[in-house]
């Protein structure tokens, strides 16, 4: 069975403080970046499972979508 999974991919910035959050001044800390949207999370895991998936999409033409294109190439996922 050939499946079409059309949605989102995201790319969440996350920030986190190594310290009590001092309001209005600079934290130390550090950023990551997680790579998602729940569309990509289920044709990921439907690849996974070795079905016939095919993922639809819009990725822009920023470093975060070449990140993002980077991931799915490296998976073999079809976008």
């Amino acid at each position: 069975m050939n499946i079409l999974v059309l949605g989102a991919c995201n790319i969440d910035i996350i920030g986190k403080s190594s310290q009590v959050l001092v309001r209005n001044d600079s934290n130390i800390g550090e950023v990551t970046i997680a790579l998602g949207g729940v569309a990509k999370n289920i044709a990921t895991d439907l690849f996974f499972l070795k079905s016939d998936v095919s993922f639809l999409t819009v990725i822009g033409s920023d470093h975060f979508a070449t990140v993002q294109e980077a991931e799915l190439d490296a998976l073999g996922l079809d976008y």
